[in-house]
């Protein structure tokens, strides 16, 4: 094919494609632009413990430093790869992940016929809903996906929300463990485990839910949040990662530092105290993904990376990756 035919530019996606991706722009002169959604650092809390681990840490030194273009998902990504593989962060184009908001829509729920139920009972306090509330977090089932932080922290959301639920929503080597956690926290019976579950019974899930807590540790963007909001639920976010440029604090949700088990309830606690201002908060979030987060802005931005990118001096030596012996982030 390539006798007949030559592109514009090579895109890589990480590093599984490095070699590939390398070889294509050697043979075919094309520029080479890499997107490093995460890093291997980060994907094991900040450690290159075994050979594989380092062996793959190489291997995204190798792209990131080859690449004519470098792209990340997150300004906090950015400066993770920017120092993670020595490479000047200014010459690293951010491109947000993106939604299309429209298939996340839910009916919306049924305005009360009655004075006596606008009333403010404490059942209406607690959730936007009515009833007890219900927390929803969901997604892969990791350590670095902090479910544990949201499992610890409900004994305290539930002494000042009697009754509160968690519903788990996703796989992951972590499931088992996770029910253990709640078991030693004593709210076992409050945390259900779902399980996978498909689109359509996830928005569902999402748009009934008084509030989704998405509680990572590592989140290098956090598409999760785009997918809540697009469902209309009000958020409560880590600020790990891309989920800090996400969520906005007290404008677009509310947020606590990763791993922080007492702020995570605070903020819970906090968006089921006021369920009107979580409404507002929700809007404002729901409203952003048609700027920020939009995919025809998000395609046009990379178009123009491609038509700017240009080759560089192939002759250049790459000098040899750092390889860190002790936690990255400290």
């Amino acid at each position: 094919m390539l006798r007949d035919w030559r592109p514009d530019v090579v895109h890589a996606h990480d590093w599984l494609v490095a070699h590939a991706a390398i070889a294509l722009r050697e043979l075919t002169g094309a520029p080479l632009v890499a997107t490093i959604h995460a890093t291997e650092a980060g994907r094991h809390g900040g450690w290159l413990s075994a050979p594989l681990n380092r062996q793959v840490h190489s291997v995204e030194w190798w792209l990131a430093n080859a690449s004519d273009a470098l792209v990340t998902c997150s300004r906090a990504m950015c400066d993770e790869v920017a120092g993670l593989f020595d490479v000047d962060p200014d010459g690293v184009t951010v491109l947000h992940n993106g939604i299309n908001a429209g298939g996340w829509s839910t009916p919306p729920a049924p305005v009360p016929a009655t004075a006596q139920s606008l009333r403010p009972t404490p059942e209406r306090r607690r959730s936007p809903h009515g009833g007890t509330p219900t927390l929803v977090t969901f997604g892969r089932l990791e350590w670095e996906k902090g479910v544990q932080d949201v499992i610890a922290a409900l004994p305290a959301i539930r002494r000042a929300h009697p009754g509160t639920r968690l519903m788990v929503a996703g796989t992951g080597s972590h499931a088992g463990w996770l029910a253990d956690r709640a078991r030693a926290a004593r709210v076992r019976r409050a945390v259900t485990m779902l399980g996978h579950v498909d689109d359509a019974a996830l928005v569902s899930l999402l748009g009934r839910a008084s509030a989704v807590v998405l509680p990572s540790r590592y989140e290098p963007f956090g598409i999760v949040a785009l997918e809540a909001a697009a469902a209309g639920a009000p958020l409560v976010a880590s600020r790990a990662g891309g989920l800090g440029e996400v969520v906005l604090d007290g404008v677009t949700g509310l947020s606590f530092d990763p791993g922080d088990v007492a702020g995570c309830a605070a903020a819970v606690i906090a968006a089921l105290d006021d369920p009107g201002a979580a409404r507002r908060r929700a809007v404002a979030a729901r409203e952003r993904l048609a700027t920020d987060f939009a995919w025809p802005t998000i395609a046009a931005d990379t178009a123009a990376l491609y038509a700017r990118t240009r080759r560089r001096d192939p002759s250049a030596p790459l000098g040899r990756p750092k390889i860190p012996t002790g936690n990255v982030f400290g």
